[in-house]
């Protein structure tokens, strides 16, 4: 399930876009293949779930386990283009068919006014070059935008897959809204982020593989600071030669490692309206709707926070009609440990001032 890599000046190598993760040394979840299996023909997978959930990683085991062959699509921001999309399929298709003389169509400029019927000849080329059985896998398709051709190519390839090809896409938010009627008719069903959590048991089998007899303790620890978030498990076992963050199960929030982690994949891919109600609303372990517009002096902090809830940024909902909103512990403490960088003590202080009153 390698390659050579070939630059594809994209920010990784091409062969990366369209060649499967390697699942080798991961401990293989087997509750989650239990439930992949029970998935009946014809029904796409979404794979739903926070950065460094196990997504892709739970893509690539089970299909690995399955020894089915894999078309592997690693979506990017310029996917939005069909003429992209349809090229890079091609070229996936030719990692699994590397001997087929045959090529897809390419999508040219005449060609962008029949996209429906372009779409439909080229799955059918597409899916007719797929040995069976076999797996298309669309991964990061959150990167797709909401009004994106694509997604009417995403919609056509899960309505149109034949008997023998499976369909798993994964994300970190829901299914979008022009995917929708196909959750609605049971074409595509969901696997979240609650069920990608590892469970006491999961995370104690991983620590036992390094500490042994150590294991029960270091695990529980870092269940509970981790909450089955499989990234955080992972950052703070430190190094793969060290094991003294497993020993002393210690999650220390200002860790380089944590901050470059929770910076790069949430605080700096969000506008400066949610950095302040994400910053100003951690003061609190729990946050109402009400609370976060008076403490982030922002009047659209409930519909952010909703946003943030529905990427699966570490913002979890509780209750529906009055929500309350509470952060993973450890985005929560990356999130404390910047507001303190970011504003005078004087600042600080009134802050949390405020925050204790609201909260009384």
């Amino acid at each position: 399930m390698g390659g050579t890599a070939v630059s594809g000046g994209h920010g990784y190598s091409t062969l990366a876009k369209v060649t499967p993760p390697s699942a080798r040394k991961v401990i293989p979840r087997k509750r989650l293949f239990r439930q992949l299996d029970q998935i009946p023909e014809g029904v796409v997978t979404w794979i739903q779930g926070p950065p460094g959930s196990g997504k892709t990683t739970l893509a690539s085991s089970y299909l690995e386990k399955a020894r089915s062959r894999v078309l592997w699509y690693r979506v990017d921001l310029r996917d939005d283009d069909p003429a992209r999309f349809f090229y890079y399929l091609g070229l996936a298709i030719k990692k699994v068919r590397p001997r087929s003389r045959k090529t897809l169509p390419l999508f040219t400029l005449e060609r962008q006014r029949g996209l429906s019927e372009f779409t439909s000849r080229f799955l059918d080329e597409l899916f007719g070059l797929l040995p069976r059985p076999s797996a298309l896998v669309l991964d990061d398709y959150h990167e797709v935008p909401e009004g994106s051709p694509v997604q009417q190519i995403v919609r056509s390839a899960c309505q149109s897959a034949p008997a023998g090809v499976r369909i798993l896409i994964t994300s970190r938010a829901a299914p979008p809204p022009p995917l929708a009627r196909l959750v609605m008719n049971g074409i595509i069903t969901t696997l979240n982020g609650d069920e990608l959590r590892l469970t006491p048991e999961e995370v104690q089998s991983i620590v036992r593989s390094r500490l042994g007899s150590k294991a029960k303790e270091a695990s529980n620890s870092l269940f509970r600071r981790t909450l089955g978030w499989a990234a955080g498990l992972v950052l703070l076992r430190g190094q793969p030669s060290g094991t003294t963050i497993l020993t002393e199960a210690r999650a220390d929030s200002d860790s380089q490692v944590l901050s470059d982690y929770f910076a790069s994949e949430i605080l700096e891919r969000t506008d400066t309206k949610t950095q302040n109600v994400l910053l100003k609303t951690s003061l609190l372990p729990r946050v109402s709707a009400e609370i976060a517009i008076e403490l982030a002096g922002d009047q659209n902090a409930r519909s952010i926070l909703e946003d943030l809830c529905g990427w699966n940024y570490f913002t979890e909902r509780l209750g529906k009609d009055d929500p309350i909103y509470q952060y993973h512990p450890l985005f929560r403490h990356f999130l404390l440990a910047r507001l303190e960088k970011s504003l005078p003590s004087g600042a600080l202080k009134s802050l949390r001032e405020q925050a204790a009153t609201l909260l009384e």
